[in-house]
């Protein structure tokens, strides 16, 4: 059995039980199969899911890795703490549990994906990353949506994680409120901008019209002139 299997095996157990349920020998013996299999164990295999799902935040509410720290940095060139400089110890602990849960389904793809304890995991990385570690894209979802979301899943998981720490101290909800509100003072300047360029673009327009405007205008009154001189100025004189 490769070391990531072996490793993928123990997060497998360490996570459904710290969502508060354990598994029997059928259940591990379930996990090697192949994904194309896995509609016949469809009912069980959600039991499981769930309990993963949840026990995740447990181990997140400590800091559990699910495979060696440093793994991270090897794998994506920073550390934790060099990722999220402004973060909290709440909130770095539950970065180690998603990262080290991310360099495992990493490694899993690249040689051993195919059975159904790869899948699960790889689904459980799909599912939390997006929510609390979404990567940059056009798909973006608003800071106070994903606020909201992720105060709900951490409250519904019943784990030890001091929410409003954990809120207070995420760089990424720090980082999209700031890009959030640069964007907001953009929006709400661009129809003044939009208004003082109107109105200095019509300027030259509104003097060359004047200006021509007096210019016809003193041009037919000239010639309106002309035309009362030439009535009323005698003939003779004009001789």
């Amino acid at each position: 059995m490769s070391t990531s299997r072996e490793q993928a095996i123990s997060a497998l157990e360490t996570l459904v039980a710290s969502g508060s349920m354990a598994l029997t020998d059928n259940d591990l013996k379930i996990f090697p199969r192949n994904p194309e299999e896995i509609e016949q164990y469809n009912k069980r295999l959600s039991e499981i899911y769930h309990a993963m799902f949840y026990g995740f935040f447990h181990c997140a509410a400590v800091g559990f890795v699910l495979v060696p720290e440093n793994r991270i940095a090897e794998k994506f060139g920073h550390s934790i703490k060099d990722n999220y400089p402004e973060a909290n110890e709440v909130f770095l602990r539950f970065a180690k549990t998603y990262w080290t849960l991310r360099v495992l389904t990493y490694d899993l793809m690249e040689k051993d994906m195919e059975w159904i304890g790869a899948h699960l995991l790889g689904k459980l990385e799909q599912d939390i990353g997006p929510v609390f570690f979404p990567f940059p894209g056009r798909a973006k979802i608003a800071p106070s949506i994903r606020e909201e979301t992720q105060r709900e899943l951490i409250q519904e998981s019943g784990a030890t994680i001091d929410i409003e720490e954990f809120i207070t101290g995420n760089p990424i909800l720090i980082r999209d409120r700031k890009s959030e509100s640069r964007v907001s003072w953009k929006i709400l300047l661009l129809p003044v901008f939009g208004l003082s360029f109107a109105v200095m673009a019509a300027i030259p327009g509104a003097l060359i019209g004047l200006i021509t405007g007096l210019f016809g205008f003193h041009l037919i009154a000239g010639i309106i002139g002309g035309i009362f001189f030439f009535i009323t100025y005698p003939a003779q004189r004009r001789r």
